[in-house]
């Protein structure tokens, strides 16, 4: 009985490590919306990197199960069965959107722009430069797709009735008068553009291009411009609304109510936006953008926020500081006080928000509108004297604030971004990739022409032997790593001898980034995060739950880890969690204690436990035969309570291993051995 019970704590432990996971931020709110469409009681959308579903014609939007992590642009149904077209794919489902299949029978590229149904045949749209693309049909619900036209890179499909429209990316207009069987060109008068959206009303139809707004009413025959009105003539959609026309572009919306003869402007209550799509549902018209999804019920006099649980922001950074995580938006900066669970947006809306540091009182945000700082945590921001949008890195010391051009090297405030100077004595290069800083020196790496140090606030630099697109840097003693592009390095002799530190990472590509805290350094690589604890002697996995969605940032708040990911917003995770660390127990000890390791021996992995008294700077270590420090499994405080650690020696020879734990003055050492 008793072996039983031990069985059984074991497994359910072993049960917590796998559903240990990242798990998603209620926000920000908002993102990338491309397709919208009403099916049986639900409004679906389309986002860069998941599908969501409503049922409460937006108020509130769920993320689609079987859809995460898919580009979903488009949506179409027959029937009883509803499609989804995406970059990798058309899914079908057959239960309201509960569960998804592949519907790809024969198809070998899977690049979906836009669905359409003409009669019970799906007509699908491929955007691909080359020989691969073009535009498919099916009336097997995907079980086999036919040809209609390839090779071509076609953006926008709409039927009307049997008549079938295209637009291409550069090849102009198509028309199928047979429900999509086949496709003739229908260019006279609108040449080779890019068409970007369509739409019919009455006998006329619409293309909406990158020159403006093309109309014909004798099926492409003949096409004549009706941009009136118009002060932006790039068009991203174009949709009918009953009698009337909504025409979106790369930064307005427009509205005509006399089939296209002029159009005026209706931008009450939006962003300033890219206009992806606009969609109809009763009274109800919607507009999906780089801002999220907006709804207008008086025809664009008044548009409201439809962003409820829509958590598809473009995340570029992350800060937490003084109780508060601010993540770096597309469009905008956001503030949370409570981890999470509600976001708050402070405005910048009109900015890319790339950068997010701190030098003395202040914040700094690095946008695309220049520079801007805060007192109060991020919730008003005042202008910098540097209004360039040319900066790609930056970095701070005790006196200065450093930022890093692509056009104009390094640029130094020492009062608070009022002025700045260039600071580029002894660098070749004015395109600087990445910044660090530690113990007082600054490191600037180069795009391509090396990587160089100031050890005099800036005013000199000189260089550390080290070649290639350098993004990051880490510190730890006499060690610097960095991130190039392509692989991670280490020295430990200020440059003089560099050498990879690759073992554990399964790949490697471009914007691989490092995050730091203390000796825990996290890597982003190809959308896979990678953690280690002994400056890259070997790397772990650490993405469950993340899988299929880039991270482009990273802070560390207290005992949790927060990441921000390219379209899918904010998540998080907690720190003890993540290195391997379990509370499995609570109780207060009576004093600190360090248990045998189990098993032991062991191959590859082992477990070690171990007792705090009290709330402290935690330190457990592995040592080599020799007494070299080959791997730091904790470095952080711990309130009291047993906790448990696992140690992966896979990357280690067979032999005897010492690990030792530091609480204050108190200090204990045991032996395992590591048996291959």
């Amino acid at each position: 009985m008793k072996k039983l019970i031990i069985i059984l704590i074991i497994l359910i432990i072993h049960s917590a490590d796998l559903q240990a996971q990242w798990i998603r931020t209620n926000g920000p709110f908002g993102g990338n919306a491309a397709g919208l469409y009403y099916y049986n009681g639900k409004l679906y959308a389309g986002t860069y990197c998941e599908g969501y579903y409503s049922t409460n014609l937006g108020v509130s939007w769920s993320v689609i199960p079987g859809l995460s992590g898919k580009d979903v642009r488009s949506f179409a149904s027959i029937g009883n069965n509803l499609f989804a077209g995406t970059q990798s794919g058309i899914y079908l489902s057959t239960n309201d959107g509960a569960s998804w299949s592949q519907a790809n029978g024969g198809l070998n590229y899977l690049r979906i722009s836009s669905l359409a149904v003409s009669g019970n045949a799906l007509i699908a749209a491929f955007n691909a430069i080359g020989t691969v693309g073009g535009i498919y049909r099916t009336t097997n619900n995907g079980q086999n797709w036919t040809t209609c036209v390839s090779p071509g890179n076609f953006w926008s499909l709409h039927a009307s009735g049997t008549n079938v429209y295209a637009g291409s990316f550069g090849g102009g207009f198509y028309i199928s008068t047979n429900g999509g069987v086949n496709f003739t060109e229908a260019n006279n008068g609108l040449g080779n553009m890019y068409v970007y959206g369509i739409t019919s009303l009455g006998n006329s139809v619409f293309a909406g291009t990158n020159t403006g707004v093309y109309k014909t009413t004798d099926n492409g025959q003949n096409w004549s411009l009706s941009n009136s009105g118009m002060s932006n003539n790039y068009l991203r959609c174009i949709y009918t609304s009953g009698t009337n026309l909504f025409a979106g572009t790369t930064a307005n919306i427009y509205l005509s109510i006399n089939g296209g003869a002029s159009w005026s402007e209706v931008m009450n209550g939006l962003p300033v936006s890219y206009f992806n799509t606009v969609f109809t549902y009763g009274a109800n018209t919607y507009t999906g953008t780089d801002n999220g999804i907006f709804c207008t019920t008086n025809n664009g006099s008044l548009w409201t926020d439809k962003n409820s649980g829509l958590t598809a922001r473009e995340i570029w950074d992350l800060l937490y500081t003084n109780g508060y995580v601010l993540a770096a938006a597309y469009k905008g900066l956001f503030v949370s006080s409570d981890y999470g669970d509600n976001w708050q947006n402070t405005g910048l809306n009109n900015y890319r928000v790339s950068k997010l540091r701190i030098f003395n009182s202040y914040i700094f945000a690095i946008t695309s509108g220049g520079i801007f700082k805060s007192t109060n945590s991020g919730f008003n921001w005042t202008s910098t004297g540097y209004t360039k949008n040319n900066v790609e890195s930056s970095t701070a010391t005790s006196t200065a604030f450093f930022i890093g051009t692509h056009d104009n090297g390094v640029c130094r405030t020492t009062n608070n971004g009022d002025t700045w100077d260039s600071v580029n004595a002894g660098l070749p290069s004015r395109d600087i990739t990445g910044m660090g800083s530690y113990n007082g020196i600054v490191y600037a790496g180069t795009y391509g022409e090396g990587t160089y140090k100031s050890t005099d606030n800036g005013n000199t630099w000189t260089s550390i032997n080290f070649e290639g697109h350098i993004q990051d840097f880490a510190f730890e003693g006499n060690n610097i790593m960095i991130g190039r592009c392509d692989s991670v390095f280490r020295t430990s002799n200020g440059g003089f001898n560099w050498y990879p530190v690759c073992s554990g990472l399964s790949m490697y590509c471009e914007n691989t980034r490092i995050y730091q805290s203390g000796t825990n350094i996290f890597l982003s690589s190809c959308g896979i995060l990678f953690l280690t604890t002994n400056f890259g002697t070997n790397w772990r996995v650490r993405n469950q739950g993340l899988e299929g969605y880039g991270i482009t940032s990273f802070t560390f708040a207290g005992d949790k880890v927060f990441a921000g990911t390219y379209l899918a917003s904010v998540w998080k995770r907690g720190l003890t969690e993540i290195i391997g660390i379990q509370n499995i127990s609570s109780e207060v000890p009576d004093k600190y204690s360090l248990s045998q390791n189990y098993p032991n021996p062991f191959n590859p992995s082992t477990k070690i436990s171990y007792k705090v008294e009290s709330y402290k700077v935690i330190k457990l270590a592995v040592f080599s035969i020799l007494g070299k420090e080959i791997e730091v499994l904790v470095n952080q405080k711990q309130s009291p309570g047993t906790y448990e650690v696992s140690w992966d020696g896979s990357s280690y020879p067979s032999g005897v291993y010492y690990y030792k734990l530091t609480a204050g003055d108190y200090s204990e050492t045991k032996k395992m051995l590591l048996v291959k």
